[in-house]
């Protein structure tokens, strides 16, 4: 689910699960900011530090305000 992100878009988590693993370090409805990517385009990074998947079903791309 690339949608072509970038840093300072803005994603809201939609489920906790990926797959059949509970993620800890999100909630549900959690607005996040993109601070980074990883070298490879895979991960995304939120206050440079959380890691989440970019190609997955866990979130949603808020429109830009």
């Amino acid at each position: 689910m690339n949608q072509d992100l970038k840093i300072g878009d803005k994603i809201k988590i939609i489920k906790d699960k990926l797959g059949n693993k509970v993620l800890a370090n999100v909630d549900i409805d959690e607005v996040l900011i993109i601070t980074g990517f990883s070298d490879d385009g895979k991960i995304m990074y939120h206050h440079n530090s959380l890691a989440l998947p970019v190609n997955s079903d866990i979130y949603i791309k808020l429109k830009n305000d």
